[in-house]
């Protein structure tokens, strides 16, 4: 999906902030769970990150249980 190429850092612009993207290459986005889901994230910013990438992938996703509501 990338080419042989390395994942980069990137940055978006949401609502006058910048959101770092850790690790990106043109269309294909990677995120740890703590890092999308952890931390403090709102619906803008995942919005901005579904319209800017056409893949994303979402690694380390742990075992939830009803008291990780907030982060399911």
């Amino acid at each position: 999906m990338i080419d042989g190429n390395q994942p980069d850092l990137m940055v978006i612009n949401v609502l006058g902030r910048k959101l770092l993207i850790k690790k990106a290459y043109q269309n294909v986005v990677w995120f740890n769970f703590n890092e999308l889901c952890d931390d403090n994230l709102g619906v803008p910013d995942y919005q901005a990150i579904c319209k800017r990438f056409d893949v994303i992938f979402l690694l380390n996703i742990p075992k939830l249980n009803m008291g990780d509501r907030n982060e399911a």
